[in-house]
């Protein structure tokens, strides 16, 4: 604007390089030990309806956010054409291979105070109960390993 004073280290305008793009994506403190970097990720953006972008995990930020419980995750998109802007609001999709585990829903699982119940239900049998040892949580339990431990 003509007349505005300028003062010394005051920045004047910005320049970027946008040929390629930064994603940041907010992770759950819980699901931090299923990510690494390098991990396949997909994106969409409302603005481009069907279309989805592939990309990978480039960095893990090293600090948790105290409120959110969440870690920051940087994607890079190659930005062909100029079409994608910063501060787009996207939603990035991300497919972890578990392996074989058994998943009981959080519903399921009765917490004891001193351990964790399963209540299985063998058609004409009686109710068994097994320990469950937690691994994960999230909208459900995984565990490594459920041992007997009494029927009722």
């Amino acid at each position: 604007n003509q007349g505005t004073r300028v003062m010394a280290g005051q920045s004047l305008l910005d320049i970027v390089d946008l040929s390629s793009v930064w994603i940041t994506a907010d992770i759950y403190e819980y699901e931090l030990p299923l990510i690494r970097v390098g991990n396949t990720a997909t994106v969409q953006l409302s603005n481009f309806p069907g279309k989805r972008f592939s990309t990978r995990i480039d960095y893990i930020y090293p600090t948790l956010e105290g409120e959110t419980r969440t870690v920051k995750t940087r994607f890079i998109l190659p930005n062909e054409g100029g079409h994608l802007k910063p501060q787009m609001f996207t939603n990035v999709e991300m497919t972890i291979n578990l392996g074989k585990k058994l998943a009981v829903p959080s519903d399921a699982v009765i917490n004891t105070g001193v351990r964790w119940i399963v209540y299985i239900d063998y058609a004409q049998a009686a109710m068994m109960n097994r320990v469950f040892i937690i691994t994960s949580y999230g909208y459900s339990f995984t565990g490594t390993s459920c041992r007997i431990v009494g029927t009722d």
